[in-house]
């Protein structure tokens, strides 16, 4: 999980200044729980009643917590729900036993700006209803069985700075749509943990639109082809992971010569990668902390590792 983006306040402690115009922030933060901030008036109607479809449309009288849900408390107080200037702003779930699908209705949430479903493998259905919530910084669904295709709808959540939808069931094409989300810091489609059944096919295009970009994530996506060199245009990247693809082919020196603040590169599992390692450019990484070429077929002198901990004496190879 990628940290630099959000934030989370809980309950501050006495004597301390309560932020300021957060409803303005380019930060991304879950404000449930913490008495200090002005919340305003209660929900509108609208948005009371669309909690009540996700409540009902993933078997909410199962969930491990779900205090205060339909009740007549401000939902302010329902867990795991933040609210900001009288409208719902996140809502934030992670093992909480959902079962169902995401309702339609999600769209009357006209102000929310973080979903993160985490770890929910009864929690199905499409990414549909999500793309209708346009106001969205922050879209995490991970470890769950959400299946279909990503929307090409998913261009329009112009305000997303991180999308990560790792650990599920989607399937199709990865669209194109994604390079209309110029704000975009952190894409993650694949981890470790998990990534998914998308149509074999190369690493889209698209993504050189996304010049904010500062992580990536695509391991276990059936990625197909060559790691382009337009790669190298994305100057902000600071963590790359490719791993457990069917990438091939020659890596160019100017596919990473321009990421100096790359600090994390993950090639491995990808053993149709051949020929020279492209050294020249990795030892310019100065920032580089971890690289991983293992299971490759890349071609490694015997005095590789040792040269490359001359040069970049802090990072960890794993070859």
């Amino acid at each position: 999980m990628y940290p630099i983006i959000s934030l989370t306040i809980g309950s501050t402690a006495d004597g301390i200044e309560r932020p300021q115009s957060l409803s303005d922030s380019g930060c991304i933060v879950n404000i449930a729980g913490n008495p200090l901030l002005d919340l305003g008036e209660d929900v509108p109607i609208v948005e009371r009643s669309a909690l009540r479809d996700l409540f009902i449309s993933t078997s909410g009288e199962n969930w491990n917590c779900k205090t205060n849900w339909l009740s007549d408390v401000e939902v302010s107080n329902w867990y795991k729900v933040g609210t900001l200037s009288s409208h719902v702003h996140s809502i934030v779930m992670s093992s909480n036993k959902m079962n169902g699908a995401i309702p339609n209705t999600i769209k009357a949430l006209t102000k929310l700006r973080m979903i993160e479903f985490a770890t929910m493998p009864s929690l199905y259905g499409t990414l549909e209803p999500i793309t209708q919530v346009t106001t969205l910084r922050r879209l995490c669904i991970c470890r769950c069985q959400i299946t279909g295709p990503i929307p090409e709808a998913i261009g329009n959540l112009s305000e997303l700075e991180e999308l990560q939808l790792f650990g599920n069931k989607l399937q199709g094409i990865i669209p194109e749509s994604l390079g209309k989300l110029s704000k975009l810091k952190l894409l993650s489609l694949g981890e470790y943990t998990g990534g998914n059944n998308f149509k074999a096919g190369p690493i889209p295009s698209c993504i050189q639109n996304l010049h904010q970009l500062e992580a990536l994530f695509l391991s276990s996506c059936n990625l197909t082809g060559t790691v382009p060199e337009w790669l190298s245009t994305l100057t902000e990247l600071r963590q790359v992971d490719l791993q457990n693809n069917h990438l091939g082919g020659l890596v160019s020196h100017s596919t990473f010569a321009g990421l100096s603040n790359l600090l994390y590169l993950n090639l491995k599992d990808n053993r149709k990668l051949c020929g020279p390692l492209p050294v020249r450019a990795l030892v310019s990484l100065r920032k580089l902390n971890r690289l991983s070429f293992v299971n490759t077929d890349f071609e490694v002198p015997a005095d590789l590792l040792p040269y490359l901990k001359s040069k970049l004496p802090t990072c960890k190879v794993w070859m």
